[in-house]
């Protein structure tokens, strides 16, 4: 009786074992649940098939989802130490960051010093700068280097993307000879969420690079004080060498006095004819001009 219920028992469990690879079957089936959840891809996690060319394809787009994720954080810490010396929390936005190097750049003039921007590089300008201006200067040079590199990056992104655009084209031809089954499928399914990816991680390569790069505008403009700071500008906000061209407009408005020679223009032509007689007898010519103009 020992040797029957054994055999009961364990044909029990061989059907239970048997129904749940068959209902884990179903489940593992990618063309039957490619719509319930996103793809690996998709997920941002390394794909791999097991056949070189297609791994190495797959392995491109990983790194690069990887690199476009990673930028904004990148970009924080390559900054970190000029939000720091300029006392701001890690947080900060980018315009804030550049609001508070202008106001301090403002203050820096006063001293005589300055910071000068070139590109992705930072000059401290005037003699014996203190620890302070040394520090911010050289935090906002490695902000600049560092968000040069990272934008370097992002914009070779779209010509990466492009040749796999291209690579994918030929592989996805070969899908069908190179697999069987719910591999093919699998690998079809995995390619066209590669694809996907691609535009969208083109895109935003894109749009963190553009606003990489209007910060750096910004800290580049944030470091010019305003014309409240420099010397030639009067409490008025009109610059000193601009008062003197505005008194010789009023002083050519002046000479607008001759202007009424041009009402006796008909008296003075008859006055030329009398100033041949240099002699006397001219002041008796002078008489009729009084006529015309004395009341």
């Amino acid at each position: 009786m020992g040797s029957e219920s054994d055999v009961s028992i364990n044909s029990s469990r061989f059907s239970m074992l048997a129904l749940a690879f068959a209902w884990g079957g179903c489940q593992l089936n990618p063309a039957q649940n490619s719509t319930a959840s996103e793809s690996r891809v998709e997920r941002g996690e390394l794909y791999q098939t097991g056949v070189f060319t297609y791994d190495q394809y797959f392995s491109l787009i990983y790194g690069i989802a990887r690199e476009v994720t990673i930028a904004p954080e990148e970009q924080r810490a390559v900054c970190a130490d000029l939000t720091y010396t300029l006392g701001l929390p890690p947080s900060t936005p980018n315009e804030r960051i550049a609001q508070a190097l202008h106001e301090h750049c403002q203050q820096l003039e006063k001293t005589g010093h300055k910071y000068r921007v070139e590109g992705y590089r930072a000059f401290i300008e005037g003699a014996r700068p203190d620890d302070t201006t040394r520090n911010v200067g050289q935090a906002l040079h490695s902000c600049l280097r560092g968000e040069g590199a990272v934008i370097g990056r992002l914009r070779n992104v779209a010509e990466r993307t492009a040749a796999l655009a291209n690579m994918a084209t030929t592989l996805a031809g070969s899908i069908d000879g190179d697999f069987m089954g719910f591999k093919r499928n699998d690998v079809h399914s995995e390619m066209a969420a590669a694809q996907r990816s691609l535009t969208s991680l083109d895109a935003k390569a894109a749009a963190t690079a553009n606003e990489a790069e209007k910060f750096v505008l910004d800290l580049t403009a944030a470091v010019v004080p305003s014309r409240s700071v420099l010397g030639p500008v009067d409490e008025s906000g009109e610059g000193k060498g601009l008062a003197t061209p505005a008194k010789k407009k009023p002083a050519v408005s002046a000479p607008v006095p001759p202007k009424k020679p041009s009402a006796p223009d008909s008296a003075a032509a008859p006055a030329k004819p009398a100033a041949p007689p240099k002699k006397e007898p001219a002041k008796p010519a002078a008489k009729p001009k009084s006529d015309d103009f004395d009341p």
